[in-house]
């Protein structure tokens, strides 16, 4: 096998899980912009905040300041 075929096989996978992916979010009422969206706000969020793993769930939501957020589903 040469590298174009390599390189080929390795686009499709990524293709695949992309769309493997995409389904997930789909069912679950989510587009990805709507995930990567909040994915960004999380990490921008948390890097301004102290870490704290002793955070109970509804503290992480109340700092956050977004309540309406649902991470369990």
């Amino acid at each position: 096998m040469n590298e174009s075929e390599n390189e080929w096989q390795v686009v499709q996978l990524d293709a695949n899980w992309v769309g493997l992916a995409e389904k997930v979010l789909v069912k679950q009422g989510m587009s990805v912009e709507e995930y990567l969206t909040a994915a960004l706000k999380c990490v921008y969020v948390s890097d301004e905040l102290p870490f704290d793993p002793e955070l109970s769930y509804d503290e992480e939501k109340r700092l956050l300041g977004d309540e309406e957020v649902d991470y369990q589903n």
